[in-house]
């Protein structure tokens, strides 16, 4: 009997201590955690992970678990993880998490303190920390740089110092990069520190500004600046500030930041563009709140573009890709040959789906008569056809199914997509999710 009880109290104190080390995560709802922290008086520590991401399950069996980690950490602040693909895709959009993980600092009022993606050592992440809790008492930080913008927006030095904190923070730079640039005295515009500038904020460039004029009128000036390992970056900016403009317009819903854009994309050479001419029509469609003619411009081109091919041809033109690709990389070998051969199995499957999904998404939001749910479920049907696997074209007619006032059927469905994953699907947590959500519905 000693000796259990011994075993016992050992067992027990094995746990206690495994218990404390490492970050103590709370299990409540974002909600919940803010009001925490406000009653505590602690800033808010949240990791936005994925269930696929390689980095993050790095950090949570290294970094998480040390010990001088979780003594700071669970001192200083309220600690919880957030499945970006999950629960918490709201917060992930809402605090623009881009890659895996970011690691986050907030305040109770939900104020950004600092963010960084990517994973770190335990020596470094406890200096991220000490660097976060000192910010909040930082006049140049970027939550307090906010407060004091308005009285001092027009103050190059301030603006400098405020894009600087907007940009480690993934928040769009592109209005206070171009009242910076009309502004600034101190610089002249075809000189160094302009073209430093430009290399360390070009990420957060858009067309349409005094960037695109600067950069036109001094490229060559710039370019020949350059060292060579600055030539590769510079070389990008054009396209980067491209592409940024396109996101940037569908993200603030505007049509004349679209508008730049395609005009733009569409005066490249032809092999110069990414993109189909047809996709981003109706992606201006979309901003432009155009229902009618996109419906009818999305029916044309996946009606003559994509349901005109059998499974048989789709099977087939994968087949000769796939071959094509392996005889490409035959010569290359390692695990990146290796991934570009796997991914060409069924990739001309793979690309159909993801544009007919696409597309069919913003279709239904635009619908509510039933000749549009058939068209969207015909769709589907054709995508599941092609390629089975897809639980987001599956998960897409499920959905449709409910908004025709199928809901058994559809729950079915999505029930019948969950069973048929493996376990360690990254799908399996949000289709739980979304099954619970539905059963409270149906059985209200």
């Amino acid at each position: 009997m000693k000796k259990i009880l011994t075993l016992v109290i050992g067992i027990m104190t094995l746990c206690l201590v495994g218990n404390a080390q490492g970050i103590n995560f709370r299990k409540n709802s974002l909600n919940e955690i803010l009001k925490i922290a406000k009653s505590e008086n602690k800033l808010v520590f949240i990791d936005f992970y994925t269930t696929w991401c390689g980095p993050c399950k790095s950090l949570d069996a290294g970094t998480f678990k040390d010990k001088e980690v979780g003594a700071f950490y669970n001192k200083n602040f309220i600690n919880l993880k957030l499945d970006a693909e999950a629960e918490g895709i709201n917060a992930a959009k809402k605090y623009n998490v881009k890659a895996f993980p970011t690691l986050v600092f907030i305040n109770y009022e939900e104020k950004v303190i600092s963010l960084q993606e990517g994973g770190a050592s335990a020596k470094d992440f406890i200096e991220l920390g000490k660097l976060a809790l000192k910010s909040t008492n930082d006049p140049d930080s970027y939550i307090n740089l906010k407060k004091r913008y308005n009285e001092n927006k027009n103050d190059e030095k301030f603006l400098l110092k405020y894009i600087d904190a907007q940009f480690k923070n993934n928040e769009p730079i592109y209005a206070d990069v171009d009242n910076y640039l009309k502004n600034q005295k101190s610089f002249k515009q075809n000189g160094v520190d302009i073209f430093e500038f430009f290399l360390n904020y070009y990420k957060g460039f858009a067309l349409g500004g005094e960037a695109e004029i600067i950069l036109e009128k001094y490229y060559d000036d710039f370019f020949a600046r350059a060292t060579r390992s600055e030539e590769h970056s510079f070389v990008r900016i054009k396209n980067s500030m491209l592409y940024n403009t396109r996101i940037l317009a569908i993200t603030e819903n505007s049509i004349e930041l679209y508008e730049v854009f395609l005009n733009k994309w569409k005066s490249l050479p032809s092999d110069k563009r990414k993109g189909v001419e047809l996709e981003l029509e109706l992606e201006l469609l979309k901003i432009r709140n155009d229902d009618k003619a996109y419906k009818k411009m999305a029916y044309d081109y996946i009606t003559t573009q994509f349901l005109t091919k059998t499974e048989d041809e789709i099977r087939l033109a994968d087949k000769k890709n796939h071959e094509r690709v392996k005889e490409s990389q035959k010569s290359n070998g390692g695990m990146s040959s290796y991934g570009m051969i796997k991914r060409s199995e069924n990739a001309i499957a793979v690309n159909h789906v993801s544009i007919i999904t696409k597309i069919s998404h913003v279709y239904l939001s635009m619908s509510k008569k039933k000749k549009d749910y058939k068209t969207i479920l015909n769709w589907t049907s054709y995508g599941e056809k092609i390629l089975p696997t897809s639980v987001a074209v599956r998960d897409l007619h499920a959905l449709t199914l409910y908004k025709m006032g199928k809901k058994k059927e559809a729950l079915a469905k999505r029930k019948e997509i969950l069973a048929s994953l493996e376990p360690n699907n990254r799908d399996i947590r949000s289709l739980k999710s979304a099954i619970k959500n539905w059963e409270k519905e149906i059985n209200k």
